[in-house]
């Protein structure tokens, strides 16, 4: 009698089966690299609010203690180094209330401060002179003052503004913004674009913080 033939199969996959394989994983990366990449842009924006929204809180402590006078006359790009005999930095102003070492005699850098990309790019050139956010300097409302102007304006009072819902605070800065010119001091120490995906964000004096698309912020 003869025995029964068995097919015997050699452990691991075919090409074919490998392919199969290959194929479905590149399907599913397809399919989840948006949801990714929309992930990445919503930390990164919650880096910048979280940021502005402690810049402001500190502003709005420093007016309550200065009889509601804003800290300025200010530089209209802002970075986060700062020094005790540089008033026109807003750091200088602010360090105290955010827990940083208070300002001195010497340059010193609130990096703890910085959203990872901002980081990033500070390091990249190497310059703590680097600048990421933007003042109002013209106009009939310059809630810090300007320093640098032909003649220096002072900062306003808090309790002056007549709209905090639609004053600026700070805008983000970059090579790209409407608002940063070429000709200013500070150009070069901007990112060469948005840093923060596909929106800058915006503070106001209301405590209120409202990414706009960068399209769209380049027309305010």
């Amino acid at each position: 009698m003869n025995s029964p033939a068995f097919n015997i199969r050699r452990g691991g996959f075919t090409l074919m089966e490998l392919m199969v394989v290959v194929a479905i994983i590149a399907v599913l990366a397809a399919l989840l690299m948006p949801s990714m990449a929309k992930m990445s842009r919503n930390a990164q924006g919650s880096h910048i609010a979280s940021q502005m929204r402690q810049l402001g809180q500190a502003i709005f402590s420093y007016a309550g203690e200065h009889d509601g006078q804003l800290p300025g006359p200010l530089w209209d790009g802002q970075g986060f180094r700062y020094k005790a005999t540089h008033p026109e930095a807003l750091m200088t102003h602010l360090s105290s209330y955010l827990g940083v070492q208070n300002s001195d005699a010497n340059w010193r850098i609130a990096d703890q401060f910085m959203t990872p990309p901002q980081r990033a790019f500070w390091r990249k050139i190497n310059n703590d002179s680097a600048a990421f956010l933007k003042i109002t300097v013209s106009g009939s409302v310059i809630p810090f003052g300007y320093s640098a102007g032909a003649t220096v304006t002072a900062s306003m009072r808090l309790q002056s503004l007549a709209t905090p819902s639609e004053t600026y605070m700070f805008r983000e800065a970059d090579q790209k913004a409407s608002w940063v010119s070429i000709s200013s001091g500070y150009y070069r120490q901007c990112p060469p674009a948005p840093l923060h995906g596909d929106y800058r964000y915006i503070s106001y004096f209301d405590g209120s913080i409202r990414p706009v698309a960068v399209k769209e912020s380049n027309r305010q």
